[in-house]
C-alpha cells in the first residue's frame, strides 16, 4: 500500500444505505454511523470499533486506532479513511458482516486529498457522491438499476419506534408484505436533487 496526495478528483465506487433525517432522505455509510451531508464534502475521521460489541467511540479528526499515538487520517497503520472500490461489483458486494448487507445504493464517488491505495481499493481523506446508479435487492441480492427498486422501511414497528431510520431496497419480484411503507420507483429523484447530482447515463 502506498500513499498519494492529489489535488484533482478521482472517481471510484462505493455503496450507501438510505436513511431519513427530519423526513428527508439521506445517504449513510454502510458500516459507520455517518450521514453524508448534501452539498458538503465528507471528511475522514477516526471511529474505531470494539471487537466485542462494535460500538463506536467518539469520532476524532486524528487516528487513534488500536490506541496508538495520534496520526493523520488516513494513514498506513490505521483503518480510518473513506473507503472506495475500483468496480461496481466490488462496491455492491463488499466483504462485510451479514448485518451490514441490507439493500443499499451503489454509485460512483469522487475522492481527493491523501489517498492510501491497497490491493482491493483505497482510503481517502475527502469524498462526495458523484452518481447513484444501481442498488442491491435485500432479498435476492441481485443488482438492479436504481430506477427499478423500491425503497422500503424495515417493518411497521420499526417505523413507529425509529422515525429517523434506515431503509432497505427491494425489487418488484421480492417486495415484502409491508410494502405500504415503501416508496415506489422514482424515489431516487429526491436524492439526486438533494445531493445536486445528475441522473447517470
Amino acid at each position: 500500500m502506498k500513499p498519494e496526495t492529489i489535488l484533482r478528483h478521482e472517481v471510484a465506487w462505493r455503496s450507501w444505505k438510505v436513511e431519513t433525517q427530519n423526513d428527508e432522505l439521506r445517504l449513510r455509510s454502510v458500516v459507520a454511523p455517518e450521514i453524508w451531508e448534501p452539498k458538503k464534502q465528507m471528511e475522514a475521521s477516526c471511529s474505531h470499533y470494539s471487537t466485542w460489541n462494535m460500538k463506536s467511540v467518539p469520532r476524532r479528526k486524528a487516528c487513534r486506532c488500536e490506541e496508538r499515538e495520534e496520526d493523520e487520517i488516513p494513514n498506513l497503520r490505521g483503518q480510518c479513511g473513506i473507503y472506495a472500490l475500483p468496480t461496481l461489483q466490488a462496491a455492491a458486494y463488499p466483504d462485510l458482516r451479514s448485518q451490514f448487507l441490507y439493500g443499499r445504493i451503489v454509485g460512483k464517488v469522487k475522492v481527493w486529498g491523501t489517498l492510501w491505495e491497497g490491493d482491493t481499493g483505497l482510503r481517502a481523506e475527502f469524498a462526495y457522491p458523484a452518481t447513484l446508479e444501481c442498488g442491491v435487492c435485500e432479498i435476492c441480492s441481485q443488482i438492479f438499476p436504481i430506477e427499478e427498486l423500491w425503497l422500503v422501511l424495515r417493518g411497521e414497528r420499526r417505523a413507529r419506534e425509529f422515525p429517523d431510520s434506515s431503509y432497505t431496497l427491494q425489487c418488484r419480484k421480492h417486495l415484502m408484505p409491508y410494502a405500504l411503507l415503501a416508496h415506489p420507483p422514482g424515489w431516487h429523484g429526491k436524492l439526486l436533487e438533494t445531493y445536486a447530482l445528475q441522473q447517470a447515463a
